[in-house]
């Protein structure tokens, strides 16, 4: 089903930790523990779990396994750090934006407490006059300008090199 190469990786692999892995199987009907590998590899925190005394093999030949989607997902960050698209990697990944968030990653609390009138991601969107011109309004104290400083002085020099 993989290939003769693959195939005799998975049960190197299978091997190496104490069980069979079959890749003749469709991957449907694979253990638990086969889908594990296949999916997400010997390096995932749930495999390690369930073999935490046994060392991994280093090398492919020997039965390392990186994992179909750790794979894919690697390929992905790599050609987007490149700016470079490869469709086959690109079309396997559903992007959407979380409908609470709408893709800022952050929490309730994150996304819900402002400063001056913003939230951190409208200051986030701003540019660089926007939050300079924002910067400048801010009221301060004295504990928290200290905290804030080194931030806002590198902004401001950066700002200053910009124009």
């Amino acid at each position: 089903m993989f290939g003769n190469h693959y195939s005799d990786v998975l049960i190197k692999c299978g091997s190496h930790y104490g069980f069979d892995f079959d890749p003749r199987k469709k991957i449907r009907d694979f253990s638990e523990i086969e889908r594990l590998v296949f999916y997400d590899g010997v390096d995932s925190e749930a495999f390690k779990a369930l073999y935490p005394n046994i060392k991994k093999t280093k090398k492919v030949n020997d039965g390392y396994f990186k994992g179909v989607m750790t794979f894919m997902k690697e390929k992905a960050v790599e050609n987007a750090k490149k700016k470079k698209k490869n469709s086959k990697i690109t079309n396997a990944f559903v992007t959407y934006s979380c409908k609470d968030c709408n893709g800022s990653r952050l929490s309730y609390d994150g996304r819900t407490v402002t400063v001056n009138g913003k939230t951190i991601v409208e200051v986030s969107q701003l540019d660089m006059n926007e939050l300079m011109q924002w910067i400048d309004k801010l009221v301060l104290t004295e504990a928290e300008k200290k905290i804030t400083e080194a931030v806002t002085s590198d902004l401001k020099k950066k700002n200053k090199k910009c124009n």
